[in-house]
């Protein structure tokens, strides 16, 4: 009879254990919350002024541009949650006339782990360079047709991208987020977007 009792006991132990260590379920993890805060400049090459020049005129100029996209990562969880990737398209503004659209510039993606502690908001800075004569390249073959009817030219808005930017003179985008993070419900993948103007 003792040993019944001691069987009985055991296994209402083994199982209590169980559930108390088991990870917590699908349902208890709400996925993490990611905002892009704001845009910071990190390196800037003016604009040449432009000087009298013999025919043909020189061809555009390859200017760097860097730039720093600041994320907020928000783990509203009770456990550890760990960003495994996170990949973004980077989008300016262009306008003329009232008429305004986003055209993509870069698709960073971000392959580092970051571990977010519970209840915590962590920061993460992905930071990425463009070139002038590649960006005006390729919004010349991918949005040519929508910068004519808008009457621009890729060249005349990299041109203004460069020249405004240190003014934030048009709105920057995050389109397209995608963020995977590891939890110990398993794998939650996350889409986010935001934009921001100063």
């Amino acid at each position: 009879m003792l040993q019944r009792t001691h069987r009985w006991l055991g296994l209402v132990l083994i199982i209590a254990l169980a559930v108390a260590c088991r990870p917590a379920g699908t349902a208890q993890i709400q996925d993490p919350k990611v905002t892009l805060a704001r845009v910071e400049v990190v390196a800037y090459y003016a604009w040449p002024t432009p000087v009298p020049t013999p025919t043909p005129p020189p061809p555009a100029p390859d200017l760097p541009l860097g730039l720093a996209y600041i994320f907020k990562i928000e783990n509203p969880n009770d456990v550890t949650v760990t960003l495994d990737q996170l990949k973004f398209t980077a989008q300016l503004e262009a306008k003329k006339d009232g008429q305004s659209a986003y055209f993509s510039v870069h698709a960073p993606l971000v392959d580092e782990d970051m571990s977010i502690p519970p209840r915590t908001t962590n920061e993460l800075r992905v930071t990425f360079f463009l070139s002038s004569r590649i960006v005006t390249t390729n919004l010349a073959v991918t949005s040519g047709h929508q910068l004519k009817e808008m009457g621009l030219t890729p060249g005349a808005v990299v041109k203004a991208w460069w020249e405004g930017i240190g003014d934030y003179a048009f709105g920057i985008r995050a389109a397209e987020g995608t963020a995977i993070f590891r939890t110990p419900a398993g794998e939650r993948v996350v889409t986010f977007e935001g934009e921001f103007r100063k």
